[in-house]
């Protein structure tokens, strides 16, 4: 933009009306845009997250492609390790929903509803985290995809 008002294509006066005139529309349509993307993003993540704790603490897990998955990682570590995996993906998605949970709600302008035991669960994540190790964290980022943004989730909970 700065480059065509700079090569006076029309009057410089009336160029800088039409910039005052079009920059806060184009500045609304990206943030709308935006917008609904977190929207979208927050209501398919919520559901598929939903779901999928459904189906673990139904005991339904293993026949899940995510299940089978996690299924055929016993061979490449210990029964111990196995055990951490399954309860870091339980916590991460209870935590994961709670934190959009209260993004949801603040977003509807309601109040986010308090939980005592967060900062306990946090610190478990945590501890599962280490136990886990870096290769635990990497076999199950297929089933659990930490990205920067579901961290700064995470971390919405401690407010």
């Amino acid at each position: 933009m700065h480059g065509l008002f700079n090569h006076f294509l029309l009057d410089p006066v009336f160029q800088a009306f039409a910039l005052i005139l079009i920059l806060p529309i184009v500045f609304y349509m990206i943030f709308r845009q935006s917008n609904l993307q977190l929207q979208n993003w927050l209501e398919i993540e919520f559901s598929s997250e939903i779901e999928m704790l459904k189906m673990i603490k139904q005991g339904n897990f293993k026949s899940t492609k995510s299940g089978e998955y996690l299924a055929s990682l016993k061979e490449y570590f210990t029964p111990e390790i196995i055990v951490d995996l399954y309860a870091y993906i339980r916590l991460y998605l209870e935590l994961s929903i709670a934190a959009k949970r209260n993004l949801m709600l603040k977003e509807s302008g309601y109040d986010v509803m308090p939980d005592k035991n967060i900062m306990a669960d946090l610190n478990e994540l945590k501890h599962l985290r280490k136990m886990i190790g870096k290769t635990g964290e990497l076999a199950i980022q297929p089933v659990v995809r930490m990205k920067h943004r579901e961290l700064w989730k995470l971390n919405q909970l401690k407010k």
